[in-house]
């Protein structure tokens, strides 16, 4: 976000009509405000207001989904929810800094990971925003974290995005003081960091970075395989060089392209908030929060653009750069602001609970609290192309709504989790 001017000192024959210039200005922020209201309210709550996860499918084979609190603990601004590889407990992120560790259904977890010291959190974006388990966990005893550093290092200013790994002793205990950097990136600006990490089933670990920020991709990022911003990354941690913290797989789909970054799996993103890998096809599934008008969901193939900053959804944003984006894959899914304003991509659901949602990629709004999910044609009504659009073959049906969502998370049983802002993770429930 822009940093706020300094006040000039003004001679005291200018006051008055500082004055003047001031009452204008909060007569035109008052009108646009008023003006814009109506559309906005429905995603404004007041402190004290309930928030209630209701179904609002009444019928048919997608009626009655709902959720319930999977812990008895509120938390501050739960960003992520997970399982490690092996053991029963849930990791619970909070953007302030915090990794709580619980069982399901317990009143109260404790503290597993504590990093509030080296997080910043003075913008909405930053923090805490990304943790994943090596997949081998624990014989390989690693945990990696993606977060929002307060301190300045090597050439990088306070703010800039930091990926590393942190060493787990056998005791379950963390050993933070020890972190190894995997990768450490400047940030133009405190919004659009992305934050998602998560290893595929290829082993690699993929990072999710937006587009460096502000609005409009100010310094055209995004579009710039030549940069890590606007990206998904593919990294080898494992067979990482000495004194590196990744090595760049050889088979990564830009690696040779000349001005190209080799870290690039695919571009054209604006802020891939959460991601997710289809646990049985292996599909890379993206959420990427939009700008003014449209909300997307991606399906991501190797060494892909998908457009922003050219577009937006399946509409033209910045006309030059839809030239050079002319290729561009288009999304699986986009929804208007009559339906959301931020979207939190989710998961294809691979539990065994409820066989009607196998398949299915489910993702929700932060701002409406609507929860979806892409099912074929002719399993629920056609969507309104003016609030929400699909690929062709699929429809996205609406099973609830009612509260902040800020990420899915999944079980090893494939069951889904839902963290709120309202300070409780969810599970979906029939």
């Amino acid at each position: 976000m822009p940093k706020g001017a300094r006040a000039s000192r003004e001679e005291p024959p200018r006051r008055p009509r500082c004055v003047l210039l001031v009452l204008l200005a909060l007569v035109l922020v008052s009108s646009l405000i008023l003006g814009l209201w109506p559309r906005i309210r429905p995603f404004v709550r007041h402190r004290g207001e309930a928030l209630s996860p209701e179904p609002v499918v009444s019928q048919g084979p997608y009626a009655g989904f709902r959720l319930e609190p999977a812990f008895g603990q509120r938390f501050e601004r739960p960003v992520f929810v997970c399982q490690a590889p092996s053991g029963s407990d849930f990791y619970v992120v909070e953007q302030g800094g915090r990794v709580w560790r619980l069982p399901l259904g317990a009143a109260r977890g404790r503290v597993f990971l504590d990093l509030t010291a080296r997080v910043l959190r003075t913008g909405n974006e930053q923090g805490l925003l990304g943790l994943a388990f090596h997949p081998r966990y624990p014989h390989r005893p690693w945990v990696f974290v993606s977060y929002t550093a307060k301190e300045a290092r090597a050439g990088l200013s306070p703010g800039h995005t930091v990926v590393a790994r942190i060493a787990v002793d056998a005791d379950g205990r963390p050993r933070s003081e020890e972190e190894r950097v995997v990768l450490a990136l400047e940030q133009p600006y405190p919004n659009h960091n992305g934050g998602m990490i998560a290893f595929g089933p290829d082993g690699c670990l993929y990072v999710g970075l937006g587009d460096g920020g502000w609005a409009g991709d100010l310094d055209d990022q995004a579009l710039n395989p030549g940069t890590l911003l606007g990206s998904i990354l593919r990294l080898d941690v494992d067979r990482a060089p000495p004194g590196a913290g990744y090595r760049v797989p050889s088979d990564n789909p830009l690696v040779g392209r000349p001005g190209a970054r080799g870290e690039v799996w695919a571009y054209g993103f604006r802020n891939p908030w959460r991601f997710s890998f289809d646990r049985e096809s292996g599909a890379l599934w993206v959420g990427d929060v939009g700008q003014n008008a449209w909300e997307e969901v991606d399906r991501v193939e190797a060494g892909r653009c998908y457009g922003w900053s050219g577009f937006e959804g399946f509409e033209v944003y910045h006309p030059a750069r839809a030239v050079r984006a002319r290729d561009a894959v288009p999304p699986v899914a986009a929804y208007g602001r009559g339906e959301g304003i931020c979207i939190t991509g989710g998961y294809v659901y691979r539990g065994a609970r409820y066989p009607i949602l196998r398949g299915r990629y489910l993702y929700a709004d932060f701002g409406s609290g609507a929860v979806w999910a892409l099912v074929p044609a002719g399993q629920a009504p056609t969507n309104d192309p003016r609030r929400h659009r699909t690929a062709p073959g699929t429809v996205a049906v609406k099973l609830l709504t009612g509260t902040a969502i800020a990420s899915f998370g999944e079980d090893r049983a494939g069951e889904l989790y839902l963290a709120s802002f309202d300070g409780t993770v969810y599970r979906l429930v029939r």
